[in-house]
Parts: structure tokens; sequence; C-alpha cells
């Protein structure tokens, strides 16, 4: 993690990675646990729908980091081209 001296959009940037590290193993492990470990009948639900709703999460990290969230940032630091002149309305 960054220093005292970060700023707050540094940090929450550093949350959300560390967040989206933390949703994404705790996913594997999970699936690893299924297929490794004898999970008593009294707890597979449980399991079971942790592992669905850590699936879900898996998605939304991903979707964050790779889909539309990804390019609306990408396109909103760009700069706009510059207006020429028949769009300011002068002379060619």
């Amino acid at each position: 993690m960054s220093g005292n001296g970060a700023t707050p959009d540094r940090r929450r940037a550093d949350a959300a990675i560390w967040l989206g590290t933390l949703v994404i193993v705790g996913f594997f492990a999970t699936l690893v646990g299924l297929f490794t470990l004898e999970i008593p009948d009294a707890n597979r639900d449980l399991i079971l729908t942790l592992a669905g709703m850590l699936g879900g999460m898996v998605t939304g990290v991903t979707g964050y980091y790779f889909g539309a969230s990804k390019q609306a940032e990408h396109f909103a630091r760009r700069e706009p081209p510059p207006l020429t002149q028949s769009q300011i309305g002068g002379p060619p």
C-alpha cells in the first residue's frame, strides 16, 4: 500500500486492488476446498451458496477491471479534439 502521503484517489485505487484480489483468491480457495475436502452434509448448501456468491463477485471484479467501466475511465481521461474554425464559427 502507499505511504502516509497518498492521495485519497490513490488509497481508493489501492483498496480496490486489494479487495478484488481478496475476492478472486477467496473464490479459487473455495473451489479447491470443494474438490479436495470432505464437506459435511449439514454444511454443503452453505458452502455451495458461498461459492455462488463469490462467483458473482468475481464477475463484478473482472467486469470492473476489464469491462465497460475500465473503458469509460480510459475515455474520460482523453482530451477532446481541438475545435476547428468552422465549428467555432470563424473564417475557415
